[in-house]
């Protein structure tokens, strides 16, 4: 397989990561990971995401922010407290996808929402024995887009979404 061998690398803005089985990535700790896309497959634990605030702003239309997929794949990112999408003048579709038995830990997040004035859609998708673990997650869209913004839930054959004690969703 193949290997980045990077360990003062820490800030993967606007960057695509796509490990598997087949790849080893050796990092610092990712303190920055707004606007990137992580996506992990064949089994590999992918803890390496230590950001608190996760901002998509970029378009980015109709993409897996987040993807685990496959058995006993894991895509650690428990250490997320807030997770904020929205790209101004276009609406775009972003996804935090588990599929195939992999597991996605997303325990620490406590909000998501879009960005003021904006129509973005978010979706959650599990099947396929796939796990997503929102639960630490308190409150959703508090800021309020336009009235057109949505997070949406869809939990197919198979799936586990666990959701956290909700105070507060909009839209």
């Amino acid at each position: 397989g193949s290997m980045i061998n990077a360990p003062r690398l820490s800030n993967v803005r606007r960057s695509t990561i796509n490990v598997n089985d087949n790849a080893t990535l050796v990092t610092a700790p990712l303190s920055q990971i707004d606007d990137a896309r992580i996506w992990a497959s064949g089994g590999v634990n992918f803890d390496r995401i230590t950001d608190a605030d996760y901002v998509m702003d970029s378009y980015q239309h109709d993409t897996d922010l987040l993807s685990a997929k496959d058995q006993n794949t894991v895509l650690d990112a428990s250490s997320l407290k807030s997770l904020t999408f929205g790209y101004y003048n276009y609406r775009s579709t972003y996804a935090v996808r588990a599929e195939a038995g992999g597991r996605i830990d997303l325990s620490g997040l406590t909000s998501l929402g879009v960005k003021p004035a904006e129509d973005d859609i978010l979706n959650f998708h599990v099947n396929g024995g796939g796990q997503i673990d929102l639960s630490g997650l308190r409150s959703i869209n508090q800021t309020a887009g336009n009235d057109s913004e949505r997070v949406r839930f869809h939990v197919g054959e198979q799936g586990t979404l666990k959701l956290g004690n909700l105070a507060a969703a909009n839209r």
